[in-house]
């Protein structure tokens, strides 16, 4: 993750974070405009089900919450 550039005024994303030694051991992170310590964080978990799907899926399970909760943090 950068650490320049991250303004709590701006919207952030980074995509594809690595959190282990696995390749396939990422995350994506998005970060709302005007966000604070207060600021609530969805964690959004799939199954292998999920997976074999592939990431479009999520993405538009992402999408969803990002237009009607934009105010939400997503993990």
């Amino acid at each position: 993750m950068p650490t320049t550039g991250l303004h709590a005024s701006e919207y952030f994303e980074e995509q594809n974070i690595s959190y282990g030694s696995d390749s396939d051991h990422k995350f994506d992170l998005y970060l709302p405009q005007n966000r604070s310590a207060l600021t609530k964080i969805m964690i959004l978990v799939h199954s292998v089900w999920g997976s074999a799907r592939g990431k479009p899926y999520m993405d538009g399970v992402k999408d969803i919450i990002r237009s009607d909760l934009p105010n939400l943090a997503i993990v």
